[in-house]
């Protein structure tokens, strides 16, 4: 799951799975006057976005 499911659906009838986040990133990327190289580099500095998406012994069987 994305911070809102699905993705192209930000409004207030489907709220974000983990809106702290989505207020961090909001704000930062005000603060730091709307720079999409800073918005992608707090994304992809993440250990979530780091993250190997393939299969593993500890996951095989998750639903997502």
């Amino acid at each position: 799951v994305g911070i809102v499911e699905p993705p192209d659906d930000l409004s207030l009838a489907n709220p974000p799975s983990n809106p702290e986040l989505l207020n961090y990133l909001a704000e930062g990327f005000r603060e730091h006057n709307f720079d999409m190289k800073w918005l992608h580099r707090e994304i992809c500095k993440s250990e979530t976005y780091q993250r190997g998406w393939s299969p593993n012994a500890t996951n095989l069987h998750d639903d997502r």
